[in-house]
């Protein structure tokens, strides 16, 4: 939210500072024929902790939350995606209406994602099974993402 006036009405990618991952996953996003599009991993055990996915036609998002039940969903959200212009002026909109809401202070980034999709903003899901990712939060992820990230090299 606060690169709004930077990003404009710019498209962008958006990273979660926490995610590693091989670069062909970023050639893939940038190449995809979608405008607006989140990285989705299908091969994940995936629990309530993961921001989990529905898919509706034609790889659109239907629901995207920690809320959602793991066995409807399709996949996890990675915390990479792509926002198309038009995306991004309704995206920070939406963080500017739901941040007025001091209830809404500690809702992830994903609520604003909800709240769009509920309003028929396009999102569509991008599938990097078999990528190499993870998310790194604690001194043992960082070990794991060493030992991923040295079989590539």
């Amino acid at each position: 939210m606060l690169a709004g006036d930077l990003v404009g009405d710019s498209a962008f990618i958006k990273f979660d500072a926490d995610v590693v991952f091989d670069i062909q996953m970023l050639k893939n996003l940038i190449a995809s024929e979608y405008a607006t599009c989140l990285c989705i991993d299908k091969n994940m055990d995936i629990d309530d902790e993961e921001i989990k996915v529905i898919i509706g036609d034609q790889g659109r998002v239907v629901k995207v939350s920690k809320s959602v039940n793991p066995k409807d969903a399709v996949g996890e959200s990675i915390g990479i995606e792509k926002i198309s212009s038009e995306t991004a002026q309704h995206l920070f909109a939406e963080l500017e209406i739901m941040m007025a809401d001091e209830q809404n202070h500690q809702e992830y980034y994903e609520g604003a994602y909800e709240r769009l999709i509920e309003k028929n903003v396009p999102f569509y899901a991008l599938d990097i099974s078999g990528l190499a990712w993870t998310e790194i939060d604690t001194k043992e992820d960082l070990v794991t993402a060493e030992k991923i990230f040295s079989r590539l090299s």
